[in-house]
């Protein structure tokens, strides 16, 4: 049932005393979470890294429902963000926010970057339908121009899941939005990145295709952003159909 064992976390930190040092762990273009977690404005925005100087790092304004959040000056934010290493955070403040003319968020640069390594995390074979659509990392959850198709699930873990896909191809390096729901609970605005892709085959080497000859693909996600709360339902959900299972032998 499970094909990876999921190890503890571990943290370093590092000490940031100028861009040079900074970009090492950050770089322009790296979409991230502005998370506030007190206040008026606590919540979890989407972002992307715009220019990066020696005292501060400038980026999009977040945007709800088409509207820019104006989050006010001095307020102190959590960044996280995903690399191919794992996951790194840092704690930043509110240097200012502009909406005219173009909408620019700047923060201080940090005092040291926190790296999270990448965890190993326990998959459960699972068949549920998902949701799912390509996402355009430019543009808000409210005004995505591409619509949702279907696919269904063969694993899931806290860290990404596999699919079958519907007959057109992804791509790897590709950027989806994936919705489902797993016991009871509905998950959404949960981005995941193609990173490996497979035609499907017999075991007797033969590729599995559609009725009309189209190869059938199977793919895994990496999630790169998903709130804790649905990590850890997921968690928790893969913990249960373990204890199932070791009840039934």
């Amino acid at each position: 049932m499970a094909d990876e064992q999921q190890a503890n976390s571990s943290t370093t930190f590092f000490e940031i005393t100028n861009l040079a040092s900074l970009e090492k762990y950050l770089s322009r273009g790296q979409v991230v979470e502005i998370e506030v977690k007190l206040g008026l404005f606590a919540g979890q925005y989407k972002s992307r890294v715009g220019t990066m100087s020696d005292k501060v790092l400038s980026m999009s304004v977040p945007a709800i429902a088409g509207k820019h959040i104006h989050i006010w000056e001095k307020t102190v934010c959590h960044l996280n963000y995903m690399r191919g290493d794992g996951m790194y955070t840092f704690i930043t403040r509110v240097v200012k926010s502009e909406i005219y003319p173009k909408p620019l968020l700047s923060l201080s640069i940090p005092e040291k970057v926190e790296k999270i390594q990448r965890r190993r995390y326990v998959r459960v074979d699972v068949k549920i339908p998902v949701r799912m659509r390509l996402f355009k990392e430019d543009t808000s959850y409210e005004d995505q121009p591409e619509p949702f198709f279907d696919s269904t699930t063969v694993n899931i873990s806290a860290g990404g899941l596999r699919l079958d896909s519907p007959k057109h191809k992804l791509e790897l390096g590709e950027v989806y939005e994936f919705e489902f729901s797993l016991d009871n609970y509905k998950y959404q605005n949960i981005l995941g990145e193609i990173v490996r892709a497979a035609e499907m085959k017999n075991p007797q080497g033969t590729l599995i295709t559609y009725p009309d000859g189209s190869p059938v693909y199977n793919y895994g996600v990496n999630f790169i952003q998903i709130h804790r709360v649905q990590k850890e339902k997921i968690i928790s959900y893969v913990f249960k159909c373990e204890r199932e299972m070791i009840a039934k032998r």
